[in-house]
């Protein structure tokens, strides 16, 4: 399973939130804020209670400060800040019907909500806007975001060649649709 920093490099083609990696306190420097404080992980960084959101310089070198003390050896990253809605794009191998992708409303609920909708790849454009329409978090999002760079989004990530992906989450606002997390499987 591929770290975050790793899964953003496999990415270079796709539309990843910008980002820069860091290694020493010199590093947080080049921060905007808002921005996202991440640990490079190929493990579910939430249950590790290592993202933080932080608004300014001394904020965000407290919490590098305590993400090094409790990973000494990893990598971090500083993110953007995007606003918009969550969304998961997912493949998996399935043993009965092979690659399936899953679909559905992002972030920490994700499991919480069940709010997802699976099919098996291939999928064409038609196929994934009717996956979309099939969420309940659609109602609330097709007139805010922008649909067509979602679905171009999705329909270019089903086509890899991979053994596991989770997208979680794509953020999708009314101008862009952008990769925020990652975790692959080659």
């Amino acid at each position: 399973m591929l770290d975050t920093i790793e899964s953003f490099e496999f990415l270079e083609n796709f539309p990843v939130a910008d980002y820069f990696i860091v290694e020493k306190l010199e590093d947080l420097k080049q921060a905007d804020f808002p921005c996202f404080l991440k640990l490079s992980s190929s493990k579910h960084k939430t249950r590790l209670n290592s993202v933080f959101e932080c608004h300014d310089f001394d904020e965000l070198e407290q919490n590098f400060k305590k993400l090094k003390k409790r990973f000494k050896k990893d990598k971090f990253i500083v993110q953007e800040k995007i606003k918009g809605r969550e969304i998961i794009v997912g493949i998996k191998k399935d043993e009965t019907f092979g690659d399936v992708l899953l679909i559905g409303e992002g972030g920490i609920y994700t499991e919480e909500l069940e709010d997802i909708e699976f099919r098996v790849l291939p999928l064409s454009k038609k196929e994934i806007e009717k996956m979309l329409s099939e969420l309940r978090v659609y109602s609330k999002i097709k007139d805010k975001v922008n649909e067509k760079k979602l679905i171009k989004l999705i329909l270019k990530l089903s086509k890899l060649d991979v053994r596991e992906m989770d997208i979680n989450p794509v953020i999708v606002n009314s101008e862009d649709a952008k990769i925020v997390d990652a975790r692959i499987k080659i």
